[in-house]
């Protein structure tokens, strides 16, 4: 598993009488990937609430099987979204969301930092990894081991799922595609230089989880400066 993506959960006290029967009692919502040693990065549709959101969301790091209860929900996040966000169900601008955590984690092995990309990085035709706990089909059950989808970014006007521009980015794959739950997770490029990973998309829409569909995600790369504005400290990597 790529050991930067993270499990970002609603908790018990949201709705607990199903909660209680699920993964320890915590719902897998979305993905999120590790940045800083106290900041994940996900996407904003992710998120009902913003602000000091106490124990309705948890985090949950290093996490390879939802169900193990050794991995505790980190809660009390700090939730920044973009004030120009924007959805309305269907489309979805600015799909980005800072989540702040109120302690500092350890790196281990199992739990590391992404790099950031550099504002000009352009991945286009180049291989992709996307991690997450994504449903297998539409309305279908979430997994409790996460999954990698290896895949391309393809040239935007390939890409069926419009609105296409700078602060997107489109993969499509001929076998798998991600589905509800993989959203906010990461698009990583495995740099050839260093063999780091670099976060270079956000997963943000899909064509209702079709198999041979391309889906849609947030740019990293173009909200660099919004992002270096909202973490707490330094980036951990970032790629120059």
């Amino acid at each position: 598993m790529i050991p930067v993506v993270v499990s970002i959960a609603r908790t018990r006290t949201v709705v607990p009488e199903l909660l209680e029967r699920i993964h320890g009692g915590n719902v897998h919502q979305c993905g999120g990937s590790l940045i800083t040693v106290r900041n994940v990065i996900s996407a904003g549709h992710c998120f009902h609430e913003i602000g000091y959101t106490f124990e309705k969301y948890g985090v949950r790091l290093g996490v390879h099987d939802l169900n193990d209860p050794c991995h505790p929900v980190i809660n009390y996040l700090h939730i920044s979204r973009r004030s120009d966000y924007y959805s309305d169900g269907h489309t979805i601008i600015h799909d980005i969301a800072m989540v702040t955590l109120p302690i500092s984690v350890d790196f281990d092995p199992i739990i590391r930092p992404v790099c950031l990309p550099s504002l000009g990085l352009d991945v286009t035709d180049q291989p992709v990894i996307i991690a997450g706990w994504g449903d297998e089909k539409w309305e279908g059950v979430t997994p409790s081991k996460p999954k990698e989808l290896h895949t391309k970014v393809i040239k935007h006007d390939e890409c069926s799922l419009p609105p296409i521009n700078s602060t997107k980015l489109c993969t499509q794959s001929w076998e798998q595609t991600v589905c509800s739950g993989d959203s906010g997770g990461p698009v990583v490029w495995k740099d050839p230089r260093t063999n780091w990973y670099t976060l270079v998309g956000i997963v943000s829409t899909t064509d209702y989880c079709v198999g041979h569909g391309p889906a849609t995600h947030t740019r990293v790369a173009a909200y660099l400066p919004w992002i270096l504005d909202h973490i707490t400290g330094l980036p951990s990597c970032l790629v120059v």
